[in-house]
């Protein structure tokens, strides 16, 4: 494994001035044994073209609480053209470097070892998310045989609202009542179970 971290590094730095394409030998010694190996930039290999991000705008400001799907254009020999960054992956407020790269690649491998030959071409960026907006619960109203209450959040926000009636439980132990996206600002939450005696507590957070 270690030859081929050094051609893989001998690569790298070939890569960045271009090297004409063709059959490139390693004379690699070592104390146990010596070793000549090749390693071929086929004529064919083109360079790939430049990844183009086609959501850049929206990659500015995303909700760290949803899934984000990353988008960019073709690569002219590829068919992947997205990628999804699940909710709650990326924490709010906070900047990350991200590259997208399209390679061509050559691996080949014996019982001794393994060469890797590749042309890249990458795109880095900035990926921002948003402030989160902590949702707050408002306008309790139990009647009718049922409760329901507003929740102040941001337009589209996913939200889970989970309840008790034994404060003791650890909040990770409530059960679920739904899951949804705000329409708007607020959202108005029915829990249609019947509304008898009993003492509800109910909790909303972001995301699910």
């Amino acid at each position: 494994m270690r030859l081929l971290h050094i051609i893989h590094d001998v690569f790298q730095r070939l890569r960045d001035g271009l090297p004409p394409q063709g059959t490139y030998t390693f004379h690699v010694s070592a104390t146990a044994s010596n070793q000549t190996v090749p390693a071929l930039l086929p004529t064919e290999m083109t360079q790939p073209n430049p990844p183009h991000i086609n959501n850049f705008a929206v990659a500015q400001s995303v909700n760290a609480t949803q899934a984000f799907i990353l988008r960019w254009d073709d690569f002219v020999d590829g068919t992947v053209t997205a990628v999804t960054i699940p909710a709650n992956s990326l924490q709010a407020n906070s900047n990350y470097a991200a590259t997208v790269g399209f390679y061509h690649m050559v691996i080949v491998s014996n019982a001794t070892y393994v060469t890797e030959a590749y042309r890249a071409t990458a795109t880095q960026f900035t990926l921002n998310t948003a402030g989160s907006v902590r949702p707050v619960v408002t306008n309790v109203v139990c009647s009718g045989g049922s409760c329901s209450f507003d929740v102040l959040t941001a337009a589209g926000q996913t939200l889970t609202v989970v309840s008790t009636t034994d404060c003791a439980l650890p909040l990770a132990q409530w059960p679920a009542l739904l899951t949804t996206n705000s329409p708007g600002a607020r959202a108005r939450i029915l829990d249609p179970r019947p509304a008898t005696s009993r003492v509800m507590v109910y909790c909303v957070r972001n995301g699910t």
